[in-house]
């Protein structure tokens, strides 16, 4: 299911947007007075505003190690949120919107007023929207879900746990809604399971282009065709190019003295009857009910406004040939490859390739969720793999995605050195670990052992019909 990178323009990336909630928490010690807290759910906040400030008379270094605010395992977004202004220690917001504030008490008496007032008015709404829940209920059974689906954990007082370990006084967790453009790293696949990263964002304002189509948004690497093993995805890239330029085409038409609104509909009718993969030719059927049913002034009109839309839907488990396509192309005289502009280097490129519309999803895998890195751990026998999970001293195994991701990318060196000395060739590590020690850097060896992970890369490179390196 997987395939390598892609590259996007600048403009695409930042229209591909996605909303993430982003946890921001901060443990207010016995004692500590409350300056001020934004207390408001739907709130919008900026960069940098001040969600709780509070101050307490212990010092901040004290506190930090006491409460572990930002120990390892702090995210780098907490550390550069929490800090110490006019000797308040405050919480600020990464930007967005406040979409929940939830409040655990385990010491009430010793807690600003301020803060148990905020923490009861949540509660009060939380134990409304129980009820509520409860009366729409149609059943025992319902109910019981409708309850179970809402964690009424800070109802208690008492017995709240940070990172497995009690804690004196209160802590307060703001669920912050954020609009993140796409980032290098992130993921995007189509609607063919092939997936990839996004291993660059052309940041230039000149965009790439093709001949005739225009700008071109996401470019996908040819092994990703090779790596997918079928061409699918390149067919809706034809397809799509075609339904896109069909109604301008149809519109030239009517303004050509020669073709008369009978052959303008006979002309739409034929495209469709080289397409249409239906049982029956619904398509065509429908679309020659439709338009049969118009007055030429009327056809006219819809075309000119574009209210006759020109759909196209390829059903679950339906072929449409190569040659139809191409067929269909020719009639519409559209150029289904073109000679492509690259920024970067300047130039068009030597020949041409597919260029169209398909669709793109982006998948909710953050790049900065998922940066691991490892050297030593243990393998699994079979693989040779890194094996999973932090118990097993873990890391990142290289895949399908990893392998075409890194040809795509001409990262050969890097490449050689994952399936090499940071792999289960250990001969090889242990040359690179001296050689570290004693020398203060490493290159990869000139020769390098047979290991487990590069004999499944040779196969892999094979099963495509690539020459392994």
């Amino acid at each position: 299911m997987n395939t390598t990178g892609y590259v996007i323009s600048h403009d695409a990336a930042a229209d591909i947007k996605t909303e993430v909630i982003e946890e921001v928490s901060v443990i207010i010690p016995p004692g500590a007075k409350i300056h001020n807290i934004m207390s408001d759910v739907n709130q919008i906040t900026e960069h940098n505003d001040t969600l709780i400030e509070f101050s307490y008379a212990g010092d901040l270094e004290e506190y930090i190690d006491q409460y572990g605010v930002l120990d390892d395992e702090s995210s780098e977004i907490e550390n550069a949120i929490f800090d110490l202004i006019d000797d308040n220690i405050k919480l600020a917001s990464p930007g967005g919107e406040i979409t929940q504030i939830r409040i655990f008490v385990n010491d009430q008496k010793t807690a600003d007023p301020m803060l148990i007032s905020v923490w009861k008015k949540l509660v009060k709404e939380l134990k409304a929207k129980q009820k509520n829940y409860s009366i729409l209920a149609k059943n025992e059974r319902e109910k019981l879900e409708a309850v179970d689906n809402l964690d009424m954990s800070q109802i208690r007082v008492s017995s709240h746990k940070h990172r497995g370990m009690l804690f004196e006084g209160v802590q307060i967790k703001f669920f912050i809604k954020k609009i993140l453009p796409i980032k290098v790293g992130d993921k995007l696949a189509n609607r063919y399971g092939a997936k990839g990263l996004v291993t660059k964002i052309i940041e230039s304002e000149k965009p790439c282009k093709g001949e005739t189509f225009g700008d071109i948004e996401i470019f996908i690497s040819p092994i990703s065709v090779l790596g997918r093993k079928n061409i699918a995805f390149i067919k809706e890239v034809y397809i799509g190019k075609i339904f896109y330029l069909f109604p301008d085409i149809v519109k030239s038409k009517l303004g050509d003295k020669r073709s008369s609104v009978k052959n303008i509909k006979q002309f739409i009718i034929d495209v469709y009857k080289v397409l249409d993969p239906t049982p029956n030719t619904k398509y065509v059927t429908s679309l020659s009910k439709n338009m049969s049913n118009m007055s030429d002034a009327k056809f006219k009109k819809s075309i000119i406004n574009g209210d006759l839309k020109f759909n196209f839907i390829i059903e679950p488990f339906v072929n449409i040939s190569m040659e139809n396509i191409k067929n269909a192309a020719s009639m519409l005289r559209i150029e289904l490859d073109e000679h492509v502009y690259i920024t970067e280097t300047d130039t068009w490129s030597k020949t041409k390739v597919p260029v169209g519309i398909m669709y793109t999803n982006r998948l909710e895998q953050l790049a900065a969720d998922y940066e691991s890195l490892r050297s030593t751990g243990p393998y699994v026998s079979v693989t040779g793999q890194p094996k999973k999970g932090r118990m097993n001293q873990g890391g990142q195994a290289i895949g399908n995605l990893d392998i075409y991701n890194l040809l795509s990318y001409d990262a050969p060196n890097l490449l050689n050195e994952l399936l090499t000395i940071r792999s289960d060739d250990f001969n090889s590590k242990r040359f690179a670990v001296i050689d570290i020690i004693q020398n203060g850097s490493t290159s990869i060896p000139a020769k390098t052992g047979n290991s487990s992970t590069q004999n499944i890369h040779n196969i892999h490179m094979i099963g495509m019909g690539l020459k392994s390196s």
